[in-house]
């Protein structure tokens, strides 16, 4: 029974927060689609960084921080991101814990 309550709770959940987004929609308001895209100063932004091994992913978003809106064309919140940079464009000693530096992704 318990199990039961809770897979109602998520499904409840679920449907709010689907009819929550068709009435946003509906309005106007969008979410700014930004993962795997290059990041767009005009639209983005970019609150850190992310070491990659791979050149060809510079600057493309690897992590959304925060969901982005724009109604009717106008930007309403800028998604927060941080974007990927090739490893050796770093300074050594960079770590997780120190803000403004990097992590280092595989």
């Amino acid at each position: 029974m318990r199990i039961f309550k809770c897979y109602m709770v998520l499904a409840i959940r679920a449907m709010t927060a689907h009819l929550f987004r068709s009435k946003l929609r509906a309005i106007g308001i969008e979410a700014i689609p930004a993962m795997g895209q290059l990041v767009d100063p005009n639209l983005a932004q970019a609150v850190g960084m992310v070491a990659v091994n791979d050149a060809a992913r510079d600057g493309i978003v690897v992590e959304e921080l925060q969901i982005g809106y724009t109604m009717r064309g106008q930007l309403l919140l800028p998604p927060r991101c941080a974007s990927a940079r090739p490893a050796e464009k770093y300074k050594r000693g960079a770590t997780s814990e120190n803000p403004g530096l990097c992590v280092t992704l595989s």
